[in-house]
């Protein structure tokens, strides 16, 4: 909560030092990948991001985006934009910051409702 409540007050400096506190003692907890909230307007509404792609892991499963509006970087998934090969340098579409337990993480602006979750296989 207090990363959480740092990143809300503008502190993200401070925010992402809480977070990799938090990942750190969370190690343990399986469920602490999965995103409990979004950054938000003081309306409730979530803000919206312009982030562009500054890395890549080589099997470009995960990668970090610049965010201009915080002024740092922020990890994401390829596959959660529809991109299958990400370039350094390309700009994604809007996207929302999440936060889970292992700090933040960029997902594609969508309206609500649009979310979807894992395939269910019977």
């Amino acid at each position: 909560m207090r990363a959480l409540a740092l990143f809300h007050l503008r502190q993200v400096s401070s925010a992402f030092d809480s977070f990799r506190r938090a990942d750190q003692q969370s190690y343990a907890y399986r469920r602490r990948v999965v995103v409990m909230c979004l950054a938000s307007e003081p309306g409730g509404n979530p803000r919206t991001y312009h982030p562009v792609v500054r890395r890549v892991d080589p099997d470009q499963r995960k990668g970090l985006c610049w965010v201009e509006e915080l002024g740092r970087e922020v990890a994401f998934q390829p596959y959660d934009f529809g991109i299958s090969d990400p370039a350094q340098g390309q700009a994604l579409p809007e996207a929302y910051v999440a936060f889970n337990l292992r700090g933040l993480l960029l997902e594609p602006a969508r309206r609500p409702g649009d979310r979807q979750g894992p395939t269910i296989v019977l």
